[in-house]
């Protein structure tokens, strides 16, 4: 089932807490896209993995194509069988208590809208061909890796 699309806004404001949370529950609701706070700026990002090489790549240029259409880029990591894909708007409207507007990065609706069509992207045309594959846990390093001489 594909996820339903937000439109895309007029003007990049950024989301408050709030407001990121609900956006993201109503359109990405269960399909493990997270907000990552660790690093500024805040991201919308999630995790796929594919069972060949080849698949991750088409992967990778699927969510390309969908970028150019949006015109707003995502960081797309490909790594063997895995592709992140990690979203945030550079040039975002924060807009004051006050009504003063200025630039700053972060998570807009278009970071959400465009999420949404990588995730509807990669369900009608990856998962519905089973091309895909789901995330596995690694069992814990027993051992610390040992340091290089």
């Amino acid at each position: 089932m594909t996820a339903e699309v937000p439109d895309a806004p007029q003007e990049p404001r950024l989301l408050s807490n709030s407001e990121m949370k609900e956006k993201v529950d109503q359109f990405l609701s269960g399909r493990r896209w997270n907000i990552e706070r660790r690093n500024k700026p805040v991201k919308i990002a999630k995790r796929f993995h594919f069972p060949t090489y080849d698949d991750a790549i088409d992967f990778t240029n699927v969510v390309a194509e969908i970028a150019k259409k949006e015109n707003h880029h995502p960081a797309i990591l490909t790594e063997a069988q895995l592709v992140t894909v990690q979203t945030w708007t550079d040039h975002g409207i924060s807009v004051s208590q006050e009504g003063g507007r200025k630039r700053a990065n972060g998570i807009t609706l278009r970071d959400v809208r465009l999420a949404s069509l990588v995730e509807n992207a990669f369900v009608e045309q990856f998962v519905a061909n089973g091309r895909y594959s789901e995330p596995r846990m690694r069992p814990p390093y027993e051992q610390p890796f040992e340091e290089m001489e």
